[in-house]
């Protein structure tokens, strides 16, 4: 069977991981971690978008060979400064 670091096409993020990596994403200060194997994540300039359209990013983890496309980032509220 295929070692997952060797594949030229990479491995998706489950559902449930998708959404951990979009929280740390948005999340000021958050280290980017493999939810997966604990690697870490890498993103780049965005690939697409940009300017009036939506920006898209692909990260992607060296480790364990997966990645995920990012398009909608939830947004986090600033902390209450009561």
């Amino acid at each position: 069977m295929d070692n997952a670091r060797n594949r030229h096409t990479p491995l998706p993020f489950s559902p449930d991981h998708a959404e951990r990596i979009r929280q740390m994403i948005a999340t000021p200060g958050a280290k980017l971690v493999c939810p997966q194997c604990d690697g870490e994540l890498t993103t780049g300039l965005p690939i697409a978008g940009g300017g009036t359209i939506a920006a898209v990013w692909e990260v992607r983890c060296s480790s364990c060979g997966r990645s995920l496309v990012v398009t909608d980032l939830p947004r986090k509220s600033p902390p209450d400064e009561t």
